[in-house]
């Protein structure tokens, strides 16, 4: 009976155990996903420690067991040693677990959700461990809305979205995007003699190269180069980036709370 009951807590040690280093393992891969870096430090030290923790209680299981079919023992002592290792392990993981799901359940209840008339969704969360100001700006398009033959071009309009708009990155807007709509016809007239291999006009062509590279520099007078990071940094932004995924496109950057508007 003794020898039963000692088999019955080992297995119940493990597969609690086993329950707990797999619900450690999720938590970790879904921390990667999280932008906050304060998020991923919590998921990720939390889910580890879970892990960490988890792993000894099957390992002591599992070598138990290993001596009980090894050694063909009839009986098996639960010695207080290991009583002690069982407990810890259990409360440990218990305590984990419970604190990343209540941490969780925070976050959520205090998530403040706005719809504007444009039908811009705002969710706002307030923390108050710096006075400091984190936006996100997420738009539900990415590579999987792109089309057929045309891969890369969500990430390219990721990409020139930071370039400027008609009053910042530019000197004068209206004579630089003159200037720009003539080297794109230059440029498109360009690749049709040049598609056109040996057949094509080699005076045409020359003439073209001389002409878009006047272009390039007359632009280059009125652009004025990383003006959206300047403005950013100067007012004590940090962490400017964007990223594009599958069906999400995300803009963010943290600013001082006196400096937002």
């Amino acid at each position: 009976m003794n020898a039963l009951l000692g088999w019955g807590k080992i297995l119940l040690i493990g597969l609690v155990s086993f329950f707990f280093l797999v619900k450690g393992i999720d938590v970790l891969i879904g921390s990667y996903s999280l932008d906050n870096p304060l998020e991923f430090i919590m998921y990720f030290f939390s889910s580890s420690m879970l892990i960490m923790v988890s792993a000894i209680g099957v390992y002591y299981s599992l070598l138990h067991m290993y001596n009980f079919f090894l050694e063909g023992m009839i009986e098996m002592t639960f010695t207080i040693k290991f009583r002690r290792i069982a407990v810890i392990v259990a409360a440990i993981s218990l305590f984990l677990t419970f604190s990343l799901n209540a941490f969780a359940y925070d976050l959520e209840e205090r998530v403040k959700k706005f719809t504007l008339k444009n039908g811009l969704k705002v969710l706002i969360v307030e923390r108050s461990l710096s006075p400091t100001v984190s936006f996100y700006i997420r738009y539900k398009v990415g590579a999987a809305d792109e089309a057929d033959g045309r891969t890369g071009t969500a990430h390219f309009l990721e990409h020139m979205l930071f370039k400027g708009t008609k009053t910042i990155g530019t000197t004068n807007y209206l004579t630089e995007s003159k200037i720009l709509a003539e080297r794109d016809d230059t440029i498109n007239a360009l690749d049709i003699e040049k598609i056109k291999g040996d057949r094509g006009d080699k005076e045409k062509i020359d003439l073209l190269e001389k002409r878009l590279q006047r272009l390039q520099k007359e632009a280059k007078k009125y652009a004025v180069e990383n003006e959206i990071d300047r403005l950013y940094t100067e007012n004590g932004g940090i962490g400017l980036n964007a990223s594009t995924g599958y069906d999400v496109t995300t803009y963010h950057v943290s600013l001082p709370s006196n400096r937002v508007e």
